[in-house]
């Protein structure tokens, strides 16, 4: 029970993102598998790969630019969870995480093959 309020993903992206100069291929797959609490921690590094504004509508996957791919699809799997949960699903997580995404100007990108 402390766990769940303890929000062990948000530390955990925390201290990542913040205490690694350069975050690896594998940093950035293992952050973004983190739960919607990670959320704020996450946005920010988005914005250092070109994914906020609303310029991009899509993207073409490139295996050599899996870091940006793994990022996109976090952020379109928030802003997928969080919408329209009603009352019984609903998660203070996705809520705070949308809010994030919507700080941020993230919008949902098209991934294509």
């Amino acid at each position: 029970m402390i766990l769940s309020f303890g929000r062990p993903d948000a530390v955990i992206a925390s201290y990542n993102v913040k205490n690694d100069t350069e975050l690896s291929r594998e940093d950035i797959t293992y952050l973004t598998t983190l739960s919607a609490d990670a959320a704020p921690y996450l946005f920010p590094l988005m914005e250092e790969y070109g994914l906020l504004g609303g310029e991009r509508k899509s993207y073409t996957f490139d295996y050599s630019d899996l870091q940006r791919w793994d990022l996109i699809y976090y952020g379109n799997h928030v802003l997928s969870k969080s919408k329209g949960r009603g009352i019984r699903g609903f998660n203070i997580s996705f809520m705070q995480a949308e809010k994030e995404a919507k700080k941020w100007d993230y919008q949902y990108i098209d991934l294509k093959d």
